[in-house]
């Protein structure tokens, strides 16, 4: 997944740290340039926050902060090997932050071309976490960008990326729409692919 996302960038040198926020599980990826060299899976999933923590339609201020407080708590038990690593920059992938781009440039149709690699600012993953979690789940629904089947747990989602921004010193989170099955499709081309002049042996 990690080449699929450096794929989508103009610039994918440096370091890198990606977001996979899912239903079940958010996985953290940091490498150098197009290669990931450290994994980490966390017990975090919209679903699952969701679940075990959110009662109220939207949710009520004590739900969202016992949300904070457990990512939180998750993130500084497993993500002190990253402390002392400087990331030149942060991607996103999965339904959360592709809804946050829609959101932020105010598509009125999903179109997923307009937002690879936009840039979220800090400000405005703060802003739009704020509105989605103010916001009862028939009026989520309606929001562009926001699948029927993800408004009742994108609030939780929310908190999940604007809690990695604060841990992260990076100015905001890169979109990427590409997943694992486009980074399996590039590996493979790639096997296949030689640069004019290369020996197809090397």
């Amino acid at each position: 997944m990690f080449l699929a996302v450096m794929s989508g960038l103009s610039a994918p040198h440096g370091r890198s740290v990606v977001v996979d926020i899912g239903g079940g599980s958010t996985e953290i990826i940091c490498g150098e340039g197009e290669q990931g060299t450290q994994l980490i899976s966390l017990e975090l999933g919209c679903v699952r926050l969701t679940e075990r923590l959110v009662r109220g339609d939207p949710p009520a201020d004590q739900e969202l902060e016992q949300i904070r407080s457990h990512v939180r708590e998750i993130f500084a038990e497993k993500l002190g090997a990253f402390d002392d690593t400087r990331m030149d920059r942060a991607v996103g992938v999965g339904g959360t932050v592709t809804a946050f781009g829609a959101l932020d440039l105010g598509l009125t149709k999903y179109d997923p071309s307009r937002i690879e690699n936009h840039l979220l600012s800090r400000e405005r993953i703060a802003s739009i976490e704020k509105h989605l979690c103010s916001i009862p789940l028939n009026q989520r629904r309606d929001l562009a960008g926001v699948s029927r089947g993800r408004a009742d747990i994108i609030p939780a989602g929310a908190v999940i990326l604007s809690e990695f921004v604060n841990r992260f010193p990076v100015s905001g989170v890169y979109i990427s729409t590409r997943g694992l099955r486009y980074g399996l499709v590039l590996s493979e081309a790639r096997k296949v692919w030689r640069p004019q002049g290369e020996p197809v042996g090397n």
